[in-house]
């Protein structure tokens, strides 16, 4: 009988996903941020450089909780051209000093997903910050391609005929 609960526990936990991954677990404090954020950020927002990564578009967003420790946020960007990669969640503790903490969002989740936000479960959360990489249109680029490929064909055709003249 242990063995049949061990078994189906094991198979309800493999089943489950994550969407949010917390890479700074506890938050951590704005002055000071963690090695991960500093290097997000050097990756993402180089010096001189404008930034790599757009924000989504707010409307894809559901957010609950704001104002409290603990919320929800989910998301479905499958009308947008925009995936939702990184999030920043932000608040103040009662003496003003910046909180935060950084979760990665799981590639299965880049379109849709959902997840429970906190920041280190009693800074109220005050602040969402959204990243994602805008991709192109996939439609248009395979269209680009077969036209190209198509005139490459048809030059290709001219060029046969006029030697054989």
């Amino acid at each position: 009988m242990k063995t049949k609960i061990i078994i189906l526990l094991l198979a309800l936990v493999s089943s489950t996903r994550a969407s949010l991954i917390d890479l700074t677990p506890g938050g951590f404090n704005g002055n000071n941020p963690p090695q991960v954020v500093t290097d997000w950020i050097n990756t993402y927002f180089p010096p001189g450089q404008p930034p790599l990564v757009l924000n989504p578009p707010w409307q894809a967003f559901t957010v609950t909780g704001l104002g409290t420790s603990n919320g929800t946020i989910s998301w479905d960007l499958s009308q947008s051209h925009t995936t939702f990669q990184w999030l920043f969640v932000y608040g103040q503790n009662e003496n003003g000093i910046w909180f935060g903490n950084f979760y990665e969002v799981t590639p299965d989740s880049w379109i849709r997903g959902e997840g429970t936000i906190t920041i280190d479960g009693i800074v109220r959360i005050e602040l969402l910050e959204e990243y994602g990489l805008h991709v192109p249109e996939q439609a248009n680029a395979g269209a680009l391609f077969i036209l190209g490929i198509g005139a490459l064909l048809l030059k290709y055709g001219a060029q046969r005929r006029r030697n054989t003249l």
